[in-house]
């Protein structure tokens, strides 16, 4: 179960990273549909979050191990809810950006 959850984890964490990536190159560059980019990229943070709190029991850990690791991950996910609250506001409500990224 170990193995599966890293894997997994570590698969996951690649794919976010590489998405992170683009996202940032994208409202770097000022490319079309950047801001919207941005949003899905933060849409996906929040389910990496989901996904990754449940992880352990869907790969068929212990529960005791799963709950273990279910109490560290709530504390990173509410973390990770706070980040994408308020770059999902900036991004909305901010006149820079709808000053530098024109629709």
């Amino acid at each position: 179960g170990l193995r599966t959850l890293y894997n997994t984890y570590t698969v996951l964490s690649i794919g976010l990273g590489l998405f992170s990536l683009w996202a940032g190159f994208s409202l770097w560059t000022r490319m079309a549909g950047a801001v919207e980019r941005a949003k899905k990229y933060l849409y996906a943070v929040l389910g990496y979050s989901i996904i990754l709190y449940f992880l352990p029991t869907m790969v068929g850990l212990p529960e005791e191990m799963s709950t273990e690791m279910q109490n560290v991950m709530a504390i990173a996910s509410f973390r990770s809810f706070i980040y994408v609250a308020i770059w999902y506001l900036y991004l909305t409500k901010s006149k820079r950006v709808r000053g530098t990224y024109p629709v």
